[in-house]
């Protein structure tokens, strides 16, 4: 059986936060973890055109964020932080996860409302064939809610 450790998740815009997604259409898919800090992110993902831009124009209030490979969206199912919580993240934040999920999964971020039903801000798919490799970092992004995160995580057999 495989296991899939969530390392990191990094906000680039909560939900709703951007005017113009387009801005992000541009980014890879898939980066090395390490791109994420310090100047090489200005390198790989801040000097994409429009991305400065539209973190720029993003709205300051973060993001309720729960971590779940459940699809309903329900907070009581949250992987992390727990069940019923969540953490705020706006853009430019990381959090540390550490949970381990079994894989293969699809990992789903959600951001928690309190009068209406969680919003899916964005999601990753674990491979199986990701075994081995290290440290993985996916862009998970929400058309709809306009979010994009990445996402670190390693899987072990």
């Amino acid at each position: 059986m495989a296991t899939a450790t969530v390392i990191r998740v990094w906000c680039l815009t909560s939900s709703a936060g951007v005017e113009a997604l387009d801005a992000f259409a541009g980014l890879d898919r898939t980066i090395r973890p390490e791109q994420l800090d310090g100047l090489v992110l200005d390198e790989f993902v801040m000097a994409k055109p429009g991305v400065a831009t539209a973190i720029d124009n993003a709205r300051p209030e973060p993001d309720n964020v729960f971590l779940t490979v459940d699809t309903s969206g329900d907070i009581d199912q949250a992987l992390w932080p727990g069940a019923g919580g969540t953490v705020d993240m706006s853009a430019g934040q990381s959090v540390w996860p550490g949970v381990s999920v079994a894989a293969p999964a699809t990992l789903s971020i959600y951001d928690h409302d309190r009068i209406s039903a969680s919003d899916l801000v964005g999601a990753v798919t674990i491979l199986l064939d990701e075994s081995g490799a290290g440290e993985i970092t996916k862009l998970a992004i929400s058309v709809a809610e306009r979010s994009a995160y990445y996402v670190t995580y390693r899987v072990d057999r």
